[in-house]
């Protein structure tokens, strides 16, 4: 479970980013996190797992508020992919990424092993294990930070646009493995497409306050809504 109460967030306490947002998460939801650019998504989601701690109001995890004595327990609930591949991915290749979590933890080499490969393998990425980074491509540098989280099995995992950069290809594979996969997950993203065919909730944000909130189907099929907040139909419908 993922609370949100009454939140507020400011980076120089003049500009408001979020102000007073309310939401709840249950445990296995699938929640789309959408609004134009600027709207408030990325900061809500470095506020769930404390890397903003700076905020009125309360954010828990499971029971534990999201505050600097409880970060280690909550980061090892939470899985975050961050939008940017280069601010997550800083070892020399990809297998020693992916193993970096699971071995820091101290987990045993037989376990770190296993890890790193089913997290590979998950993601489709195998054959890439032991390509340098600075070889990769702006996709598969994404599915590679994919696979860094997967190797740390978390209950939670939160997506910052994880569409970006990937060719149609692995989007697909990526719908179906947030599809298969178990847990709770968060996705922000303006692929509303995306949004649509993985989420079964969806907060819409705009200016930092939750415009609406809701089945994914009555939010994403409200055209006049969508619009009113910088954001268009979902692809697939605007066709129908």
């Amino acid at each position: 479970m993922i609370k949100v109460e009454n939140v507020s967030f400011s980076y120089d306490k003049k500009n408001t980013i979020i102000s007073n947002i309310n939401f709840s998460i249950n445990d296995g939801e699938t929640v789309g996190l959408i609004g134009a650019n600027g709207a408030g998504k990325s900061t809500i989601l470095k506020l769930l797992v404390g890397l903003e701690l700076n905020t009125q109001g309360e954010i828990t995890i499971d029971d534990l508020k999201v505050q600097k004595d409880n970060l280690t327990k909550i980061r090892q609930k939470i899985g975050y992919v961050f939008q940017d591949p280069d601010n997550q991915l800083f070892m020399p290749t990809v297998y020693e990424d992916v193993a970096f979590a699971p071995k820091n933890y101290k987990f045993s080499p037989e376990e770190v092993h296993k890890r790193t490969i089913e997290s590979l393998q998950k993601v489709g990425i195998e054959e890439l294990k032991d390509k340098p980074i600075f070889q990769l491509s702006g996709g598969q540098k994404k599915l590679v930070t994919i696979a860094t989280v997967l190797s740390m099995e978390p209950d939670i995992l939160i997506f910052d646009e994880p569409t970006i950069a990937l060719d149609p290809k692995n989007r697909r594979k990526f719908i179906y493995l947030v599809q298969a996969l178990k847990g709770t997950k968060i996705i922000a993203s303006h692929d509303l497409d995306l949004i649509y065919d993985t989420c079964s909730k969806v907060i819409l944000i705009a200016n930092g306050k939750i415009i609406a909130q809701g089945q994914t189907k009555t939010i994403l099929e409200d055209k006049d809504l969508l619009e009113n907040n910088g954001l268009e139909l979902p692809l697939s419908l605007s066709k129908r």
